[in-house]
């Protein structure tokens, strides 16, 4: 079975990579708006919502982000819209999603490529950050989230998928009956005692 987990870790940039990681939070901000502005507009021609094709195309040579980090900002505009969509489908009352200002920008993610975990983390067009790396991460990163707290403190948020064998339990099989004088009675005979914890409370 697999299973999807995440894994945070402090880093510690420098203060000339810090300027980058706030310039990228700025430039995932202006994206934000510039595809929120032509969503509206688009709309209000059409009736119909941008594709994701498209989204992507405005992207390009529109932003200093990395690619995929751009892309996935489209990427949350298209969760936005979907939502926008699912809502109605419901009968709520609904608007557009909202221009952003940069403090309502927090985060920025590398969906696939972009970065490489070692001693030290490692971000395109950034570089090496220092990482406090207290545990593995179980199976291969798939997903990095940096993200900058309120405190001013920087963190990178993995994901990974890994596959967890299932548990067997190697015991004889027995059934369970449950009564009132005994809590239980099992099929092999014995019996579990009532504890009778109301009573005693």
């Amino acid at each position: 079975m697999k299973n999807i987990r995440s894994w945070k870790f402090r880093i510690y940039p420098t203060k000339k990579q810090e300027e980058h990681l706030q310039n990228y939070l700025y430039e995932c901000k202006n994206l934000w708006n510039y595809l929120l502005d032509y969503t509206q507009k688009y709309y209000e021609i059409t009736r119909h919502f941008p594709t994701r094709s498209k989204l992507y195309e405005l992207t390009k040579n529109k932003t200093q982000l990395f690619s995929q980090v751009a892309q996935n900002v489209a990427e949350r505009i298209l969760r936005a819209l979907n939502g926008v969509i699912s809502r109605k489908k419901r009968g709520i009352r609904v608007g557009f999603p909202r221009f952003k200002p940069i403090d309502r920008i927090k985060s920025f993610t590398y969906p696939q490529k972009g970065f490489c975990l070692e001693e030290k983390l490692r971000l395109s067009e950034i570089g090496g950050i220092q990482i406090k790396k207290h545990r593995n991460i179980k199976g291969k990163p798939k997903t990095l989230t940096i993200k900058r707290m309120s405190s001013g403190k920087w963190f990178a948020i993995f994901t990974s998928k890994h596959i967890i064998a299932p548990k067997h339990n190697n015991s004889p099989k027995v059934g369970i009956d449950l009564g009132i004088e005994y809590f239980a009675y099992l099929s092999n005979g014995l019996s579990i005692p009532n504890p009778k914890y109301l009573k005693k409370g």
